[in-house]
């Protein structure tokens, strides 16, 4: 499930940063109770990095645009009480 959930994050991130011509992926952040939404972000944030020669110790310049992507997963709780919803 976790490639099905990147397969769809990345079709929404590509649609999020095509809205202008240049836009590369910059700042991802998941935030769910499920492994699958980090999983899956992760590897449509790795696959988009790979695609675009873009790996964790380098940016990558191209006519003066940095690509460099930021992404940040938050796990929360499965199924919690309204304690640590709270505390969440």
């Amino acid at each position: 499930w976790a490639q099905v959930k990147g397969r769809a994050i990345a079709k929404l991130l590509q649609e999020f940063y095509s809205q202008y011509d240049g836009q590369s992926w910059k700042n991802i952040i998941s935030i769910g109770d499920s492994d699958f939404e980090r999983l899956g972000t992760q590897q449509a944030t790795q696959d988009y990095m790979q695609q675009n020669g873009i790996n964790r110790s380098r940016t990558v310049e191209l006519k003066g645009h940095v690509y460099k992507v930021r992404t940040k997963t938050f796990k929360m709780l499965d199924g919690p009480t309204a304690e640590e919803l709270a505390v969440e």
